[in-house]
């Protein structure tokens, strides 16, 4: 959550704030925020999947000055990816989470029930939810 609200924020105020001398220094400043992020993510791969995700290359800065590593920064794939990534995990994570409450809890329902059957009336001769028809219906 922290690395979509980040992504976000960042990368909303530098394409809004591009004509002016600030964009271009936050969005370059959004990217690298959003590499450290795929770096967390990498050793938390690392971690717990034993699963050893190769690093990106790094940002080569083809001219010198501040101009240059903004220039480089934002002309560098593996950032723009991280940021992808950061947008991308949160609607997936909340998806992902929802089904496994959801799946998990109607397992745990439906393998516990004998245990808890004796809460619903009975009708012929049925445990179960209260499905009948009824006969005293008066007709005019």
């Amino acid at each position: 959550m922290a690395g979509f609200g980040i992504t976000v924020v960042m990368v909303s105020a530098g394409v809004a704030t591009v004509p002016t001398f600030v964009g271009l220094p936050l969005l370059a400043a959004a990217l690298i925020a959003c590499r450290g992020f795929g770096a967390m993510e990498r050793a938390r791969a690392a971690a717990l999947l034993d699963l050893h995700v190769p690093e990106p290359e790094p940002v080569r800065q083809t001219r010198p000055g501040l101009y240059g590593r903004i220039s480089a920064t934002l002309g560098n794939g593996a950032g723009w990816r991280a940021a992808l990534y950061n947008l991308l995990m949160l609607p997936l994570g909340i998806i992902s989470f929802t089904m496994t409450v959801v799946l998990w809890s109607v397992a745990v329902s439906c393998a516990s029930y004998p245990l808890w059957q004796w809460v619903f009336p009975r009708y012929v001769h049925h445990p179960g939810i209260e499905l009948y028809e009824n006969n005293n219906t008066r007709t005019i």
